[in-house]
């Protein structure tokens, strides 16, 4: 993937097969991906 990202501490991040696979692509970690999901979830039912 070429990029050189640094995680916080408890971040998960994505393998590059992971990362390679994204639309979104400033998303870089499990926490990130999971918050975006939850947000489509949430536009979907709520408006």
């Amino acid at each position: 993937m070429g990029l050189n990202l640094t995680y916080a501490y408890g971040q998960t991040p994505l393998t590059a097969e992971e990362l390679d696979d994204l639309i979104i692509k400033s998303i870089s970690t499990r926490g990130e991906l999971d918050e975006f999901e939850q947000q489509n979830i949430f536009r979907r039912f709520y408006f």
